[in-house]
């Protein structure tokens, strides 16, 4: 084989280790948003899709942070939702009663926006977001 004066091919290096800290970044935001709410670990499990308590807590202590698409999508906008929410209000009382007290306003019906979440799947957290967003973008 004749060499062309080109340098050999190499390969770029893994962008694994960028996936990985950014879904533990993403993690430990989506906990102190947990935390800041008080919900419990069937709560945590649900809004993020996660199998299990065992498998929630090793996520928690930094483990198997290897998020599938779904978990990524769900954990993205949760804590989008709660960024926005914080932006709003630095301590976290509105921010905390906007998610616990019940909302007459669309797309809730009465639910808490929590519940509503935990019940609604992946449209609800994507209706939660465009609810919170419009709000804080309103004139």
């Amino acid at each position: 084989m004749q060499r062309t004066g080109r340098p050999p091919l190499t390969l770029a290096p893994s962008t694994r280790t960028g996936r990985t800290n950014a879904a533990q970044t993403t993690l430990a935001r989506f906990f102190r948003m947990a935390e800041d709410l008080g919900l419990s670990e069937l709560q945590q499990c649900r809004l993020m899709k996660c199998p299990s308590p065992q498998v929630l807590k090793r996520y928690r202590a930094g483990h198997g942070t290897r998020l599938n698409s779904t978990q990524q999508q769900r954990l993205s906008l949760l804590v989008g939702i709660w960024a926005t929410l914080i932006g709003k209000d630095p301590g976290g009382d509105r921010a905390w009663r906007f998610m616990h007290e019940p909302s007459r306003k669309s797309p809730f019906k009465g639910e808490p926006p929590l519940h509503f979440m935990l019940e609604g799947g992946m449209q609800a957290l994507r209706d939660v977001a465009h609810h919170v967003t419009e709000q804080t973008f309103k004139p």
